[in-house]
């Protein structure tokens, strides 16, 4: 029967290390939910804020859909071209599969 082999240290860090980021940011978005918003009064009727409608300012569904799928695709694919190691550097490592 074949032993597993233990992860490597690095591996082990690299989970620690996105665990630790995991719950820093649900540490600060808990402690968000603890402060109070500055409420500012004001009124219908002032004319600082009573700005007509303009149909230009309206976020195109176009626009909507590149920023929402299209960029973070694209992001996810520059990064697992770019960072993630592949078939190619299993092989020239000798990790490529074995028969028993």
């Amino acid at each position: 029967m074949a032993r597993a082999r233990r992860p490597s240290v690095s591996l082990i860090l690299s989970y620690i290390f996105d665990w630790v980021i995991i719950i820093a940011l649900a540490g600060a978005g808990g402690g968000l939910n603890f402060i109070q918003p500055y409420m500012r009064p004001f009124s219908l009727l002032d004319l600082d804020i009573s700005y007509p409608y303009i149909p230009n300012q309206i976020i195109t569904v176009g626009t909507l859909v590149l920023v929402s799928l299209v960029a973070p695709a694209f992001v996810v694919a520059f990064v697992t071209a770019f960072f993630v190691p592949g078939w190619h550097f299993a092989k020239a490592r000798g990790w490529s599969k074995k028969k028993i």
